[in-house]
């Protein structure tokens, strides 16, 4: 059974008075992950080269995309980078959770602050989105050793789902008991640098533009980087949910 490689990332904020995350990036067949990364890398250093741009190989992000070249270079390599992921058939699946702001007391100390909270919300319901391609795939997750400074109760949120199958698994339990569809092509994700993949950086441009068309703050320049990742979107998926959204 073939691997898919689910590359996960993060990007919250608030706006007015909601909380949102986009959590998610892309998906590949691990096979195909290195020459994806090298036709990354090497469409970045020719046209760095070729644009007079000999230092913008470093790591990319939205929030940094390549913040010492032109916005005509960033408008080109966004453009070029989508081209190169869109002729290997790269898909993303993206989880957007919003709240309002009201009702995060309700969801008590557990759920820490509302950065921490709006994190999780968007991620929970990641594994239920991921139940069609485990199906045929095991789905090994990527994520972002850098998605937050508190590393360990990010880690638990991600592995915790899937904790405790083994123990309930050995006290009898059944899989039509267990809420997680084709747990046993989900094992416990991975944790990697962003600046070791491009994929990765990718999937962090990519969603955050997606959270800032989501919440109607896209400035002109941000309007023309989404233009430019056009070509990709018919291969996205984004499932949005609002909590608590009937709550008193």
């Amino acid at each position: 059974m073939a691997t898919i490689y689910y590359y996960v990332d993060e990007s919250f904020r608030k706006d007015g008075e909601y909380w949102h995350c986009n959590i998610g990036g892309a998906l590949l067949e691990n096979g195909r992950v290195v020459d994806a990364e090298i036709a990354m890398e090497e469409t970045i250093y020719k046209l760095a080269v070729s644009e007079g741009f000999p230092y913008a190989q470093g790591e990319f992000k939205y929030s940094d995309f390549f913040r010492d070249t032109s916005d005509e270079f960033k408008f080109k390599i966004s453009a070029e980078l989508t081209r190169v992921l869109a002729e290997r058939g790269v898909r993303f699946l993206v989880s957007h959770a919003k709240i309002h702001n009201r009702h995060m007391k309700s969801l008590g100390p557990p759920f820490g602050t509302p950065s921490k909270a709006i994190q999780q919300l968007s991620y929970v319901n990641i594994n239920n989105y991921l139940a069609a391609p485990a199906a045929t795939h095991v789905v090994q997750m990527i994520v972002d050793l850098g998605i937050s400074k508190s590393f360990r109760s990010i880690y638990d949120m991600y592995a915790g789902a899937l904790r405790s199958i083994p123990m309930l698994k050995a006290r009898g339990i059944t899989d039509d008991q267990i809420t997680i569809s084709n747990y046993r092509n989900l094992p416990r994700p991975v944790f990697l640098t962003s600046g070791d993949s491009r994929l990765l950086q990718f999937s962090d441009f990519l969603i955050g533009l997606l959270l800032c068309r989501e919440v109607g703050a896209l400035t002109p320049f941000k309007l023309k980087l989404l233009e430019q990742v056009g070509a990709i979107m018919k291969n996205v998926e984004v499932v949005s949910v609002e909590w608590n959204k009937d709550a008193a």
